[in-house]
């Protein structure tokens, strides 16, 4: 599996090479934040961020 970085994808997705935090790429696609900073929520928000982008409809807690 070749790794790849979620916030670059997001970035080429928004149509800009400006760097997009996780948190506000969150915050942009409407998705609640969890718990900031922490590796578990993190790794979630990563996961609904992308979800988000290929146009999946998730229900977020």
């Amino acid at each position: 599996m070749q790794p790849f970085d979620i916030m670059r994808l997001y970035s080429d997705y928004l149509g800009t090479s400006r760097f997009q935090s996780l948190e506000r790429a969150g915050r942009q696609l409407g998705i609640p934040l969890p718990n900031a900073h922490r590796a578990q929520a993190d790794t979630l928000l990563a996961r609904a961020v992308l979800q988000r982008m290929a146009g999946l409809t998730t229900d977020y807690p």
